[in-house]
């Protein structure tokens, strides 16, 4: 459970980082 619960924080980041490079193109 541990291990999902950490692919998941690790996927959200990814997602964060990859949307803050998205609204920094469309700026």
């Amino acid at each position: 459970l541990d291990g999902i619960h950490f692919e998941h924080e690790e996927h959200r980041k990814l997602g964060e980082a990859v949307a803050q490079k998205i609204g920094a193109i469309v700026r």
